[in-house]
């Protein structure tokens, strides 16, 4: 009988987590992070965890539909445990846009059931909304959010349950290599782990580790940026609508217990775009008062209680051309990126996942994934801009 190989899987957010677990049957798999628990890494904690199928790429609209079935399915094997509410998804823009039109075409090309809306029937269907400005709206009734927490904590658990090792705050310092083959990692106790695979999951050291490892590699165009969500509490009322998002305008937010969870969207401010070894960062006063007072505009009702909002806040890693993860093998046999989610980490790690492990065994794709290629997210896959174009 055939061994199982030893894999190590370096970050314990929702990437490291789902390929734990979906690892797990076949492999030794070991978990190593930094942090002190599951859900408490960059960017998984400051995650508002929104499972939505506004894409630019088909593709990527697919990764989410599969995510979407993947936790329905684990909130019906576990409905004591709060994993996911479907909330709907409201896109709007003040006039139709490029994205409006985008995600038309997606949404048509694989057959996602869509609902659009004039002004007049965005003010009749979301009556706490203030949509007075509004054009067009594109809704995904299926759209909703998960709590990266407990989702997060449930995967590693099931993990677990199949035999996975987990353990924190143990920092890996470089990957080791015998020839051309992945041996084991090192910490920065400088202990000595062997392994015959390596995966550095979503991990924002991903270029300090390979570096620190000898490994020069040329990845694509990605940076490190600031993400906090905001949980606002209302003084007044309770907003029971859907997720509601305004990138034209860099706002969304969604409903979450007696308050909303306000998401801040990508800036070109100097916090924003970090170096890849830092992670902590300052938000600026001017920049949250900003963001809570566009938010607050959009409500009819609900008061934002602006002097005792929660701040948390993480890093995320962005592909900055095209918005499409990275997952490859790469370098020396038996190491594995998977990175650069670009803030959609809850929506595409189960599909990533899978195909991750068709890769590694070179074998087909699950059911609902059969048509996606994985060198989509090749290292040097062709690069395509946020209008769907060839680069």
């Amino acid at each position: 009988m055939k061994s199982k190989k030893n894999t190590i899987i370096i970050g314990s957010g929702i990437l490291g987590a789902s390929h734990a677990l979906t690892l797990s049957p076949t492999r030794n798999v070991y978990v190593f992070d930094f942090v002190n628990g599951p859900g408490q890494n960059m960017g998984t904690g400051a995650s508002s965890a929104c499972i939505r199928r506004h894409y630019s790429h088909p593709e990527l609209a697919i990764l989410a539909t599969y995510g979407f079935n993947f936790i329905e399915g684990l909130s019906k094997s576990f409905p004591n445990i709060n994993l996911f509410s479907k909330t709907g998804c409201l896109s709007v823009a003040e006039k139709d846009n490029k994205y409006q039109s985008i995600y038309r075409r997606t949404f048509n090309e694989i057959n996602i059931l869509f609902k659009e809306y004039s002004s007049s029937e965005m003010r009749s269907n979301f009556i706490e909304l203030n949509v007075n400005n509004y054009e067009v709206g594109i809704y995904d009734e299926n759209a909703g959010y998960a709590d990266p927490q407990s989702l997060t904590n449930l995967l590693i658990n099931l993990a677990r349950s199949k035999g996975a090792q987990v353990k924190y705050n143990i920092k890996i310092a470089k990957i080791l290599f015998n020839g051309s083959k992945v041996s084991g990692v090192q910490t920065d106790g400088d202990d000595i782990i062997p392994s015959d695979e390596v995966i550095i999951a979503g991990s924002y050291l991903t270029e300090s580790l390979l570096s620190n490892s000898g490994i020069n590699l040329e990845l694509p165009s990605t940076s490190k940026r600031s993400i906090f969500t905001i949980y606002a509490p209302l003084e007044t009322g309770k907003y029971r609508g859907p997720i509601f998002a305004d990138f034209s305008n860099e706002i969304y937010c969604k409903p979450e217990s007696e308050g909303i969870l306000v998401g801040s969207l990508a800036s070109e401010d100097e916090d924003h775009k970090l170096r890849s070894d830092e992670h902590n960062f300052t938000v600026k006063e001017d920049r949250l008062v900003s963001l809570l007072d566009r938010i607050q505009m959009r409500f009819k009702s609900p008061i934002i209680t602006k002097d005792r909002v929660k701040i948390v806040k993480g890093i995320y890693d962005v592909n900055d051309f095209d918005w499409i993860p990275i997952q490859d093998q790469c370098g020396p046999e038996g190491l594995y990126l998977s990175f650069a989610t670009s803030g959609h980490g809850f929506k595409l790690a189960f599909a990533m996942s899978e195909l991750l492990l068709s890769q590694m065994d070179q074998s087909k794709n699950p059911k609902g994934l059969g048509n996606i290629d994985p060198a989509i997210f090749n290292l040097n896959h062709k690069r395509i801009n946020a209008v769907g174009v060839l680069a």
